[in-house]
């Protein structure tokens, strides 16, 4: 196996070659003249997920796993399913960025910065 690392806008990406297949973060890399239109569409966002569970809600994740070309892009989409008083607890995402859309009822939303003063933002 041969390791390169470089950076890569604002990640140290590490190209792992293994049996001639190039990986980045761990996914296997397309080949530009293999691509098609799959590999840049993921269907399952319209689907309603089963809440029936202790938080009343559901996720759906487009990630890499499901749109292979997202592999270096830092881009991903959740479709989040919420039951009457369903909630998804406090959690962070280093570096990252969320924009909410409530296509029915009304959804409390909110975030707590990151510098020393750990001021709360919250809407709903």
């Amino acid at each position: 196996m041969n390791y390169v690392s470089i950076k890569f806008q604002r990640l140290k990406v590490t190209y792992v070659v293994c049996c001639n297949v190039v990986r980045v973060n761990g996914h296997a890399c397309l080949d530009p003249k293999k691509a098609t239109t799959d590999h840049f569409f993921f269907e399952g966002l319209y689907k309603p997920g089963n809440t029936s569970n202790p938080l009343g809600t559901f996720i759906n994740r487009s990630t890499v796993d499901k749109i292979p070309w997202l592999t270096t892009l830092d881009v991903s989409t959740v479709r989040v399913d919420y039951a009457l008083h369903g909630i998804v607890p406090s959690h962070r995402h280093p570096r990252a960025s969320k924009i909410f859309i409530a296509l029915d009822g009304e959804v409390l939303v909110g975030f707590v910065t990151s510098d020393p003063e750990n001021k709360l933002f919250s809407k709903g």
